[in-house]
């Protein structure tokens, strides 16, 4: 398992637009630019632990969750881990649709 940039960065782009965020308001509230989220969510750039955790906080999502979006299967884990990802892949799909129902 590795964390894939492009996914990491596409799973904080639906979680900001899920909650129906703007760059320039996410981005203030980390304190960081809108220009450097947008490198963030595009992949070209890396998240530190502290920025991860100050956005879980502002995306009202796990830093787990946010982590687990970025992830990739690299064939290191097995079948079973292969299966165990597919399956929370989707449980994580399917509750993000509720919420999104719901809000």
């Amino acid at each position: 398992m590795a964390i894939d940039p492009v996914r990491l960065g596409a799973g904080i782009r639906e979680f900001r637009e899920m909650r129906k965020l703007s760059r320039p308001q996410v981005a203030e509230r980390l304190g960081i630019t809108e220009s450097y989220l947008s490198l963030l969510e595009s992949g070209k750039r890396g998240i530190s632990t502290p920025n991860l955790n100050k956005l879980a906080d502002v995306l009202q999502v796990p830093a787990a969750v946010i982590m687990f979006k970025g992830t990739t299967d690299d064939g290191t884990g097995g079948k079973e881990l292969t299966a165990l990802m597919r399956q929370i892949r989707r449980l994580i799909d399917t509750l993000l649709a509720a919420e999104a129902v719901c809000s």
